[in-house]
C-alpha cells in the first residue's frame, strides 16, 4: 500500500531538542487556530468548521480543517489554487473515504453504511497551516486574501 523510509535518528536527534519548547509551539499553534476559527465563522453560509468531539478535550491542531458546503458556491480546486498563487499552502484532507484512494479500491473490506460523511470530507475539505512559525501578520495575510476571494460571492 505504501512504505514510509525516514532517518529515524535525524528525526529523534531533532525531537530532543524540539520537546523543550512542545508547550510554547502548542500555545501558538491554539492562538493560530483561533484567529482562523474567528474568521471563517463568519461565513457559515461556506464553510463548516472543526469541533472537538470532547468538549474538554486539549487538542493539539497540526492544521486548520474546513470543509465547504455543498450549497455554498465556491469550488475547493478554485479557492486551493487561489491561495495558492497568493503564496498560501493548502492542502486537501489527507482522510475521507479512503476506499476511494487507488491502492485500496481492490482490498477486501466491509462497508457499514453509505460513508456519506468520508465522501463529502473527501471532495470539499482543506487544510490551511496553523504551524507555530506563523506570526500574527502572516495570520492576517491568510485573512485577508480569502477575504478578497469570498468577495466574488
Amino acid at each position: 500500500m505504501g512504505f514510509n523510509f525516514k532517518g529515524m535518528d535525524p528525526q529523534a536527534a531533532f525531537c530532543l531538542v524540539q520537546l523543550s519548547r512542545l508547550e510554547e509551539f502548542y500555545l501558538i499553534r491554539k492562538s493560530n487556530f483561533k484567529v482562523f476559527y474567528d474568521f471563517f465563522a463568519k461565513f457559515p453560509e461556506h464553510f463548516i468548521l472543526p469541533r472537538q468531539a470532547v468538549v474538554d478535550s486539549d487538542v493539539r491542531w497540526l492544521a486548520f480543517p474546513i470543509t465547504i458546503r455543498e450549497t455554498s458556491p465556491i469550488k475547493r480546486m478554485e479557492l486551493m489554487l487561489y491561495l495558492e498563487k497568493n503564496k498560501i499552502q493548502t492542502r486537501v484532507l489527507f482522510a475521507g473515504n479512503i476506499l476511494r484512494h487507488p491502492p485500496y479500491r481492490n482490498i477486501y473490506h466491509r462497508v457499514a453504511g453509505k460513508l456519506t460523511n468520508s465522501d463529502e470530507i473527501m471532495a470539499r475539505s482543506m487544510l490551511i497551516g496553523c504551524h507555530h512559525g506563523l506570526r500574527i501578520e502572516h495570520l492576517n495575510y491568510v485573512t485577508e486574501v480569502i477575504s478578497d476571494y469570498l468577495h466574488r460571492f
